[in-house]
């Protein structure tokens, strides 16, 4: 039942999803009970699966349900309710509720840096996701310099061509190009354009993503030229 409620939702067939959640978490509350782990991690699926079909207020709740239990169980600092912020987090940034996901991720990091590093891949991930929260909020300075540390410290702990690396590294150029830092951009995007080539070839749609930032970039940088000699 659960590979099946898996495959649902990689195949974005979200309400059969969620029924299938549904129904697995009715059983295991009733034979397991409501707080364990089984039952916790069926309410995260009905949750993801809430999230696709763009119910986030349903899915919030959820979330905030699974913390609560989370912590009963295991405390506050315990992994698995540290994941369940996380996942709160991000449905609060989709919903647009910034404020309260950058304070979560702030939290987050604080906790996540006493007890496993500041250079902990999922440290790493919880920076990565607080710098999208800052750039919905205009803090783009901040964003910008949080940016450049979590690009430069996956480099070193995942190496360069680590798909999360390659996320911060885009995340970086599209801060780079928003503030006009065109020249800057476009190596970073250059960069991702040359291991997206070598390891997923020319024409793997992500290659092709990211060319057309390149050749955006580019033709930014044409127009600033064309500006300064128009003038």
């Amino acid at each position: 039942m659960h590979n099946l409620a898996i495959s649902l939702g990689g195949q974005k067939k979200f309400i059969d999803m969620e029924a299938e959640y549904v129904s697995k978490f009715l059983i295991e509350s009733r034979i397991l009970g409501a707080h364990h782990p089984h039952a916790l991690n069926s309410m995260h699926g009905v949750a993801r699966a809430l999230c696709g079909q763009k119910k986030y207020v349903k899915a919030e709740a959820i979330h905030r349900a699974i913390i609560a239990m989370r912590r009963e169980i295991s405390g506050a600092e315990h992994p698995h309710t540290l994941t369940g912020t996380h996942n709160l987090a991000g449905v609060l940034r989709d919903q647009g509720k910034h404020d309260e996901a950058r304070e979560l991720y702030h939290q987050l990091l604080e906790i996540e840096k006493r007890t496993i590093g500041s250079e902990h891949p999922w440290t790493l991930t919880t920076q990565a996701n607080l710098v999208s929260v800052l750039e919905c909020v205009g803090e783009d300075e901040e964003a910008e310099a949080l940016s450049r540390s979590t690009l430069e410290a996956r480099e070193r702990v995942l190496g360069t061509e680590h798909t999360s690396t390659l996320a911060s590294k885009n995340q970086l150029a599209r801060l780079c190009e928003d503030r006009g830092e065109y020249a800057e951009a476009s190596k970073l995007y250059g960069d991702v354009l040359g291991v997206r080539r070598k390891v997923l070839g020319e024409g793997h749609e992500l290659t092709l993503s990211m060319l057309s930032c390149v050749y955006r970039v580019a033709e930014a940088m044409r127009e600033d030229v064309e500006s300064v000699y128009s003038d």
